[in-house]
């Protein structure tokens, strides 16, 4: 008889390509293959109908079943919300998944699995702690690691004071569920470490993020431009990239570079501010970002706070462009899949002027291979098969 396994998730994997959503569409090819069957259950926070509609035909062997968030039906959202974290002890993005009619449903229907798996943070708002069913927390990354890393980056005090108070609720959040678990699996071993730090007392698994089939793009070693990718809505993201062309803009400007600005969420503010920098190329969201990376010679990923695998680096991967970050940015990834790691950014822009005279045969070899290893959905799936057969979930 096939396992039957329940994945919640706060966001639409079909719709989105959030890190959530790529990790979510992993488990699900990786469990059908495995011949379970699966149910999906989705948190709508949406005003309308457009998540239930616009994804009405899940793989085969899977279902989908929506539920309402409880802010969804409530006025003046943005302060319920607040309301409804403090309350809760959860972090206001959270708390707008919460549902208590998805609790209930899992109250009433969740012996039916065998076992149940919340993927990311967002997931979790909506936790049921239940005997008898093994429960897996798949998690983005761990959260309070991650807050406090941004709270040291940040030079604002506001900022400094709203970062306080949401470690706080982090670690409140936090501790109970990975506790109230009987799996929680993480994407690095630095994340593995940084768990462990705050106490897990339940097991801990490393399963690295797939990210698609890979798929170079034939490189051109002399463009002029280079790229930067990601969600402006993420303050670790827009603070990277201001300190990155606050330092370099002038060896950018000088060494004939342009940085191609691509991402979602961008406010009228944040293009304003982008606009004064002579380096910076800007593009906004795109339905298709491969079409935007023919023409560049490398992907940089200005990253000093945050944690977990980025999928921003894994892009560059996945697309055989030369990755050139961070330490942060390359956290679970080989350093010998970047062509370039700093910790600064004029050492950033440095490794991008070398490029034009550098042999990358050898270079792309290693990524391909690091991405084949550890990324592809093949070891995601291999690597999934023997942490649900050490749980005995086989």
């Amino acid at each position: 008889m096939s396992k039957r396994a329940l994945i919640i998730l706060g966001v639409n994997p079909f719709t989105s390509q959030t890190g959530d959503s790529v990790r979510a569409l992993s488990y699900l090819e990786a469990l059908i293959s495995l011949k379970m069957e699966i149910e999906i259950a989705l948190v709508d926070q949406n005003s309308d109908n457009n998540a239930r509609t616009s994804y009405s035909d899940p793989p085969q062997g899977s279902s989908i079943k929506f539920f309402d968030a409880d802010i969804r039906t409530r006025k003046l959202k943005k302060i319920n919300v607040h309301f409804i974290a403090l309350f809760e002890k959860m972090l206001p993005w959270i708390a707008r998944t919460k549902s208590k009619s998805l609790q209930s449903y899992l109250r009433r229907e969740g012996g039916r699995f065998h076992f149940i798996i919340y993927i990311g943070e967002v997931a979790a708002a909506n936790f049921v702690p239940q005997k008898g069913i093994f429960t897996i927390w798949d998690k983005s990354n761990v959260l309070s690691s991650s807050i406090e890393s941004e709270r040291k980056e940040t030079k604002r005090v506001l900022e400094k004071v709203r970062f306080s108070y949401h470690l706080r609720l982090a670690h409140k959040f936090e501790t109970k569920r990975v506790n109230w678990s009987d799996l929680v699996i993480v994407t690095s071993e630095e994340e593995y470490r940084r768990l462990r730090i705050i106490n897990a007392r339940c097991p801990i698994e490393v399963l690295k993020s797939a990210h698609g089939v890979y798929d170079p793009i034939p490189h051109n070693k002399t463009a002029h431009a280079i790229a930067w990718i990601g969600s402006f809505q993420y303050g670790a993201n827009w603070r990277g990239l201001l300190r990155f062309l606050n330092e370099a803009n002038s060896e950018l400007v000088s060494a004939g570079i342009s940085l191609r600005v691509i991402g979602s969420g961008m406010s009228v503010s944040q293009k304003r501010t982008l606009s004064m920098y002579q380096s910076v190329d800007i593009v906004g969201f795109v339905e298709v970002i491969r079409d935007q990376l023919h023409d560049i010679r490398a992907l940089v990923v200005p990253l000093w706070s945050g944690a977990g695998v980025k999928l921003k680096s894994l892009e560059a991967l996945r697309f055989g462009i030369p990755l050139i970050g961070t330490p942060t940015a390359m956290e679970g990834i080989s350093e010998k899949a970047a062509f370039g790691v700093a910790e600064g950014s004029k050492e950033l822009a440095k490794h991008c002027e070398l490029i034009p005279t550098a042999d990358f045969e050898e270079y792309f070899e290693i990524v391909k291979r690091e991405y084949a290893e550890n990324f592809s959905q093949e070891a995601f799936t291999k690597n999934l098969k023997e942490i649900l057969g050490r749980a005995n979930l086989l």
